[in-house]
């Protein structure tokens, strides 16, 4: 069905845009808009040469939000067992303020961490 119509739609076509005076026809250029690109220098070398650029470090975001750096280079973390369970006589309240206190990160851990956090 579609191949018995397309031969009447490309006639129908043509024959409006042979009606159609030259100025009102459309040219193939307006189609497409015109967009100038202009490159960060001047020299015609700037259009084919690309500035080569340093590779970028990813965070481990798992370890970014356990992980807070100190300017003294090393990491703070909050204690395990804070969170949830700890109503009424499952939890004495001196172990939940021990528990609320920062901790830090082992001389062993902070070496992986300065992988895992590289612009911390």
């Amino acid at each position: 069905m579609l191949a018995l119509l397309r031969p009447l739609a490309l006639s129908a076509a043509a024959t409006l845009r042979s009606r159609a005076p030259a100025a009102v026809r459309p040219s193939f250029a307006s189609w497409f808009p015109q967009q100038t690109v202009l490159p960060f220098s001047s020299s015609a070398a700037a259009w084919i040469v690309r500035k080569p650029t340093q590779s970028k470090l990813k965070t481990h975001k798992g370890a970014a939000k356990r992980f807070k750096a100190l300017a003294n280079g090393m990491f703070k973390r909050a204690k395990a067992g804070r969170v949830h369970l700890n109503s009424n006589r499952s939890m004495s309240s001196t172990r939940l303020n021990r528990l609320g206190k920062t901790a830090y990160a082992r001389p062993a851990e902070r070496r992986t961490l300065r992988k895992l956090l590289p612009y911390a």
